[in-house]
């Protein structure tokens, strides 16, 4: 997947994103105050997929040579090495020396979607945002923005951990905390029986679910008017139709 340098558009299998940043991040920034600010970006899910795929087949030949680490015990762990050297080798495939591990505060930053912070993130396909391990929900989790936006035309429906990811992924305190979420809302210890019937269950915490939920959702459906015309309807447009001549000249 190529990623434009000084703006233009992604290939997402499924069309293309735009992508237009202002300015760019600093090689090695020590703080967040240095991350480069862009207007909007349009992620979808396939775009993020692409990105940690295309990572994950790199780092297979490539050798890593580790260095920089005064002390092992800063040396991070397997799971954070296996991150760190993905990172490296994504962010050195055209470079003629060998990747050199740095800190994984400053490697982080060399990843195309995470090397800014944004001001607006619409995030597509938003329902495939599940399993809070996988590489994708961490992925767009760890994106730096200030506003974000989930976009779905599928219903969350496969498990209340999936709600719980989106939450984590629009930063909606104090649920981003996924232990916290399934504190609340998946454990036993909140169900209770219905009076009328002894084998259904309900939650306590259902109606401060139901009001999260509520807050954040704006629901709108295909029939819906918006100033008496189709909320999703065609845009209008104007066409025009001009000739040019053909030349003979090669």
């Amino acid at each position: 997947m190529a990623y434009p340098k000084n703006g233009g558009r992604i290939e997402s299998g499924r069309g293309h994103q735009s992508f237009l940043p202002q300015h760019h991040i600093k090689k090695n920034p020590r703080s967040e105050a240095e991350l480069g600010i862009c207007d909007v970006v349009l992620v979808s899910y396939t775009t993020i997929e692409a990105a940690y795929s295309e990572i994950r087949q790199t780092v297979r030949g490539l050798a890593i040579r580790e260095e920089g680490f005064e002390d092992e015990t800063e040396r991070p762990g397997d799971a954070s090495a296996a991150i760190h050297d993905e990172t490296l080798a994504r962010s050195n495939l055209n470079r003629a020396n060998p990747p050199v591990v740095r800190p994984l505060c400053q490697s982080r930053a060399q990843l195309p979607l995470l090397a800014h912070s944004f001001a607006t993130i619409v995030l597509d396909e938003a329902h495939k945002i599940r399993n809070s391990n996988t590489l994708v929900t961490c992925g767009v989790r760890q994106m730096h923005a200030e506003i974000r936006v989930a976009v779905t035309g599928t219903p969350l429906q496969d498990s209340l951990e999936d709600l719980g990811s989106l939450l984590m992924f629009l930063n909606i305190s104090p649920w981003q905390d996924l232990v916290l979420f399934k504190r609340c809302f998946m454990t036993k210890q909140w169900q209770s029986d219905l009076p009328a019937d002894r084998k259904a269950q309900y939650h306590d915490n259902d109606a401060i679910l139901f009001a999260i939920r509520s807050g954040i959702g704006i629901r709108r459906v295909r029939n819906q008017l918006f100033d008496d015309e189709p909320i999703l309807g065609t845009p209008k447009w104007d066409s025009y139709y001009s000739g040019c001549g053909l030349s003979s000249k090669p």
